[in-house]
């Protein structure tokens, strides 16, 4: 079976444990939401490792790029 078929079949749980940061730490998912204590936004990682506040959706977008990359946001 080739690994397109075998995501076909693989559980919820096999799906989402590397992004819920099961799978020693990975930055496999990121998200960037409204923060209701503070008038921006908070970008987390799903390594547990990662949050950070930021202004816009955008620039916590840039920010998430910059961690996963290892590379400075563009600013």
């Amino acid at each position: 079976m080739s690994d397109e078929q075998d995501a076909v079949y693989e559980t919820p749980r096999d799906f989402l444990t590397p992004m819920a940061g099961w799978d020693d730490y990975y930055c496999d998912g990121q998200s960037v939401l409204p923060d209701s204590e503070a008038d921006g936004y908070l970008a987390t990682c799903s390594c547990g490792h990662w949050s950070v506040s930021a202004a816009t959706m955008e620039d916590g977008l840039e920010l998430a790029r910059a961690h996963t990359t290892g590379q400075a946001p563009k600013r």
